[in-house]
């Protein structure tokens, strides 16, 4: 019951946040599939996974969500479930996860999820090493970067190809997390 209740209070504050997160970037063209209802429960997730780690929390940034929409985009069109590339016309200067689901309906909670189980395979305090790709916890120390202040995401449902009929989330963090060399959150002593 505490759980439910400081999901609520999360879910509420996250509400607000949106809220002034969107009249601080009244430029930005809220260009994402993601309903206002989806955008505030990812944030909570996100906020109470971040706090678990001591790491401040998240608002939501319509620009990220623009940028995270296009790429889910693509993925769904091209059939594809693969990160940004590093460089090149498709390239983005934002951390990023990735999630796929069975169904055509899946959330963007249901994806953020998965990111947050790989909690289990961080030790809390190990840097990021450098070779990344034997991390095993990437999508998690992403989630929870002390240093990320934003987040914005996407989805679609791919059309073509062995994930054809899959929803494809992606979710864009600024400042982007996981550098080398770097812990994601300060451990106490």
């Amino acid at each position: 019951m505490r759980w439910e209740r400081s999901f609520a209070v999360a879910v509420a504050v996250a509400a607000c946040r949106l809220k002034e997160t969107a009249a601080q970037q009244p430029d930005v063209v809220a260009a994402s599939a993601v309903s206002q209802a989806e955008a505030e429960a990812l944030v909570a997730f996100h906020n109470k996974a971040r706090a678990e780690a001591g790491s401040p929390p998240v608002a939501w940034s319509p620009k990220l969500a623009a940028v995270a929409q296009a790429w889910a985009e693509h993925l769904a069109e091209s059939g594809k479930f693969e990160h940004r590339p590093a460089d090149g016309d498709d390239a983005a200067p934002y951390g990023e996860n990735l999630a796929i689901g069975n169904a055509p309906n899946v959330g963007l909670v249901e994806g953020a999820r998965g990111w947050y189980a790989e909690k289990e395979l961080y030790v809390p305090g190990t840097p990021i090493p450098s070779d990344f790709t034997m991390f095993e916890a990437g999508h998690y120390t992403q989630l929870v970067w002390s240093r990320t202040k934003f987040i914005g995401a996407g989805k679609a449902v791919i059309a073509t190809g062995e994930y054809e009929g899959r929803t494809v989330v992606v979710c864009n963090y600024d400042p982007p997390g996981n550098a080398e060399g770097e812990t994601p959150y300060a451990v106490e002593k």
